[in-house]
């Protein structure tokens, strides 16, 4: 296996190298440019950059910023993989490509490549018992990765490659703006119909999963045991979403783009994993999203209505 393939294990949640009761508070950087013998053969920067390329396409910023992370343990200057950097800072959702990230330069808490790679390569990334079911960190860990696999009596939640964005820029803490309540992850049903051409597998109206969902966009599921829409790929074309909400009467929809499709295995069945960013959005749907948002962090009032007009809708 090579460097990037280890890497690229790892990143995937593949965190069986570490041990949970050794790992906590101790930046990674140095032990996972280990695993993947950066410290004897450091990849090129053409290399990194093929796999910043890759990562960005689906919008995996923090990922990306991960590896450069980890470079940093053996590249102290960051010299070599500057350029790397700042395809990542410029780069922002839009048509055609999605994000479940923060923006680098939000994130980072500047567009200047030198104080970039000086924040990252301060900050600190550990592999960390997961404290509970939901994985949640708090305001300063970012969940890069997550093994889930159970590590009796240590970890029973699994362990987590998590970025802790400590360092201040300008005398501020980072994140700026608020990435942080940007993004949720909920379960959430939803309803697509893909527009254009002959429906998906046959079915005007598709019944789906929301996995997490932001300002932008969502990421969805679809159980396909039948293969009908892995037979006629949404990937590119424009779908519209049906959601219903605590806070309207009715469904509320949106059209949205289909920015990445991945196919996957759920409870031993075939899955559809899709990546969509938001088009056309009305105020109405904006709103009800921004609330949702919100309210997803805490309100236990509004998780319980929202739980009960999805079993209300089966």
């Amino acid at each position: 296996m090579t460097s990037m393939e280890t890497i690229r294990r790892i990143l995937e949640g593949h965190l069986e190298a570490f041990d949970a009761r050794a790992s906590t508070q101790v930046d990674a950087s140095d032990a996972l440019g280990r695993i993947a013998r950066f410290d004897e053969s450091p990849p090129t920067a053409a290399t990194v950059e093929e796999f910043v390329t890759e990562l960005l396409e689906t919008g995996q910023v923090l990922k990306s910023l991960t590896l450069l992370k980890i470079l940093s343990a053996i590249d102290p200057s960051g010299e070599a993989y500057l350029p790397a950097l700042g395809r990542i800072l410029e780069w922002s959702p839009g048509p055609g490509r999605g994000s479940q990230n923060p923006l680098a330069r939000e994130f980072l808490g500047t567009t200047r490549l030198h104080t970039a790679w000086f924040v990252l390569s301060r900050d600190r990334l550990e592999v960390a018992v997961v404290p509970n079911e939901n994985g949640d960190f708090g305001a300063d860990g970012w969940t890069v990765c997550r093994d889930a696999s159970p590590r009796p009596y240590s970890a029973p939640h699994g362990l987590a490659l998590v970025w802790w964005s400590m360092t201040k820029v300008a005398g501020k803490v980072r994140p700026a703006g608020q990435r942080r309540v940007s993004r949720r992850k909920i379960s959430l049903a939803v309803h697509i119909s893909v527009l254009g051409g002959p429906p998906a597998g046959g079915q005007r109206k598709i019944e789906a999963e929301m996995d997490d969902l932001s300002i932008t966009g969502a990421g969805l599921h679809v159980r396909d045991p039948y293969g009908r829409l892995r037979g006629q790929p949404p990937l590119g074309r424009r779908l519209r979403m049906e959601v219903n909400l605590p806070s309207s009467r009715d469904p509320l929809a949106t059209l949205a783009d289909v920015v990445w499709m991945k196919e996957d295995m759920a409870d031993d069945e075939p899955v559809v994993r899709l990546g969509i960013h938001f088009v056309e959005s009305p105020p109405e749907f904006t709103d009800a999203v921004r609330e949702l948002l919100v309210n997803a962090e805490g309100d236990q009032q509004y998780l319980w209505n929202l739980w009960e007009l999805q079993t209300s809708h089966r």
